[in-house]
């Protein structure tokens, strides 16, 4: 997509968002669960994903794919 794509994303979609830049220690315990997971399906991204919503009491999520599904959150849109 180029680009544009990454300058409409910035300025229109990043707005609405809450970013969370994480830190070293949650960096640690995602590499953990990735490793302890041992699954090919399973990002780095999603672990931190996971742990972070955890933390934040956040049990819906939209996504494309079932990994938090399996990890007990309640993915939109429903499958």
């Amino acid at each position: 997509f180029g680009l544009p794509a990454v300058r409409d994303l910035q300025s229109r979609i990043v707005p609405l968002l809450r970013v969370h830049w994480i830190k070293e220690a949650l960096h640690r315990l995602a590499l953990e669960r990735l490793f302890m997971r041992d699954s090919r399906h399973l990002s780095l991204v999603d672990c931190t994903s996971f742990l972070l919503m955890e933390a934040e009491g956040i049990h819906e999520v939209f996504a494309l794919d079932r990994d938090f599904e399996d990890e007990g959150f309640r993915v939109l849109p429903s499958n």
